[in-house]
């Protein structure tokens, strides 16, 4: 299940990458087209007023090389790019996640405790005190929260984690399954409806996590995990605490 919880979060990863591009892109409209290495590095990590000053002066005294000009806008260039590129999703993407899945419900938790849930998992900024972006051991910590939260109320009345944890995969797997995202999912493919599954289409990148929980729910006789009786409370694969065994525990 872990490959297949990865394939969503690449999804919204790529998101995540597409809006940090653009942001970048409307940076440099702002400071206009002939933006020099000291727009790109200061785009990167903004220096303070004394570090603006002190090589304002050197550059003033020394000149800059050209070569090493060269190449240390190369370098920055790279390190640009790896930022823009990181595999993680900020607060936006979570919450696009959340809607297509639609996890925000009466049923299930409401956009406040999923906000909260966002903000007690990724770390904090001790600089610029914001939230930083979420990693994907992240991603299914938060994921492991929502189950435990949304499924601990008398209208949910699972008894243990591994059940709570079905129970949410459950409850995205017919979201992705939802008449209304397959017929999307076809007319983007162009596949044909009555032989094909909206996660079989890879929507929100669901296509492998579509197939590997089918087979978990068919294992489980296609049991309604919300409802569950004394005589299979204690069954079942550890679906979540196996993914964060293997994933480790994150770094505090």
């Amino acid at each position: 299940m872990r490959a297949s919880l990865a394939n969503i979060f690449n999804h919204y990863t790529e998101l995540a990458i597409y809006r940090r591009r653009e942001h970048f892109g409307h940076m440099l409209s702002i400071r206009g087209t002939d933006s020099h290495l000291v727009d790109i590095q200061s785009l990167i990590n903004p220096p303070s007023k004394e570090t603006s000053t002190t090589t304002s002066a050197s550059n003033d005294l020394t000149g800059i090389d050209n070569h090493s000009t060269g190449e240390s806008t190369k370098s920055a260039k790279k390190l640009l790019l790896a930022k823009l590129s990181k595999p993680e999703i900020g607060y936006k993407e979570f919450l696009q996640f959340i809607a297509d899945f639609r996890l925000k419900s009466s049923r299930l938790l409401t956009a406040i405790q999923l906000g909260d849930i966002y903000f007690s998992t990724v770390k904090l900024d001790e600089e610029s005190l914001l939230a930083k972006d979420m990693e994907i051991h992240q991603f299914i910590e938060a994921l492991l929260k929502i189950a435990l939260m949304a499924f601990r109320t008398p209208e949910n009345p699972t008894s243990t984690s591994t059940e709570k944890c079905k129970a949410l995969l459950l409850y995205m797997w017919k979201a992705i399954n939802d008449s209304d995202i397959r017929n999307k999912a076809v007319i983007v493919r162009g596949a044909n409806t009555a032989q094909t599954h909206s996660g079989s289409l890879n929507y929100f990148g669901s296509g492998l996590f579509n197939e590997d929980f089918l087979k978990i729910w068919q294992g489980d006789q296609f049991r309604n995990y919300t409802f569950m009786d004394d005589e299979n409370v204690s069954t079942g694969e550890m679906v979540f605490d196996n993914i964060l065994e293997k994933i480790g525990t994150p770094k505090k």
